[in-house]
């Protein structure tokens, strides 16, 4: 029986404690941490790999979008550049790192403190030198500030510059709070390092990312694993008007299958220039 399988168990025969604990684990390991040089990290597999993680996720499942890994193991070689835009705690940009080898680079970018800090533990912890951090959102502008929800302080997947307050109060269980956060986009950071391979998972925010990419795409014209989340879009927004910004700037789009999409939906996305 594996540490998540007792995790789900115990949430489901006592979830009161199960509450409790977790609580008191994010006050003491997320609220209050201590600094990264001090604390523990365990052991864990991540694919075929060992890797070492900060006790907070001692019973999360790291075995996450298989297809994910399978198109950074396909479109990665040693010595090539990955950014992981919306890195969350860095479980791919680990094994993005793995693969670029410490002659290559990977620049994780992740808006929420919180789950920075851990991405940046976890780099630590992994003694991962070709690794870089940026706390910072992605956006359509260089520069500047955003505003942004966390949920649980931070401590989630599913923090977003994008969802509104009516998805934030939907979410039950969950406290709802707004920070706010560097701004950046992917043409300023592709000056100081050039993709070969870009991911983006931004909860909604894909359009705003995409837009702040025009020079990447119709230059380098890296290929691009992109989260899409048209229910989260802003208003105005739709997964139309991504399908037309990849096709303008000359990207076939493919689903998990591999088939080309003429459509988005809640799924992860292969975009690859047409000359390929």
């Amino acid at each position: 029986m594996t540490l998540a399988t007792i995790n789900t168990a115990v949430r489901q025969i006592l979830p009161a404690p199960h509450r409790w604990i977790r609580r008191a684990a994010k006050f003491l390991l997320i609220d209050h941490p201590l600094p990264a040089a001090l604390s523990p990290a365990l052991p864990r597999r991540l694919g075929s790999e060992r890797v070492w993680v900060h006790p907070r996720f001692i019973a999360t499942p790291l075995d996450v979008e298989p297809h994910v890994r399978r198109w950074l193991h396909e479109y990665l070689r040693p010595g090539d550049t990955f950014f992981d835009v919306g890195a969350y705690v860095g479980w791919h940009s680990i094994y993005a790192a793995r693969l670029v080898k410490t002659h290559g680079k990977v620049v994780a970018f992740e808006a929420s403190p919180a789950n920075a800090f851990c991405l940046d533990f976890h780099r630590r912890k992994n003694r991962l030198i070709q690794m870089e951090v940026v706390a910072a959102a992605v956006a359509d502008q260089p520069s500047g500030e955003l505003a942004i929800h966390l949920l649980n302080g931070g401590d989630s997947t599913s923090n977003s510059i994008q969802f509104g307050d009516a998805y934030a109060s939907s979410q039950a269980n969950q406290r709802v709070t707004r920070a706010t956060v560097p701004r950046t986009n992917l043409d300023l950071q592709a000056r100081r390092h050039l993709p070969d391979l870009v991911k983006i998972d931004v909860e909604g925010a894909e359009l705003l990312v995409l837009q702040g990419a025009e020079t990447l795409m119709t230059g380098r014209r890296p290929p691009i694993i992109l989260a899409a989340h048209p229910s989260w879009l802003a208003e105005g927004g739709s997964p139309g008007q991504i399908l037309e910004l990849l096709h303008q700037r000359g990207y076939e789009i493919f689903d998990v299958a591999g088939n080309k999409a003429t459509s988005l939906h809640f799924d992860d996305y292969l975009c690859l220039p047409k000359s390929w």
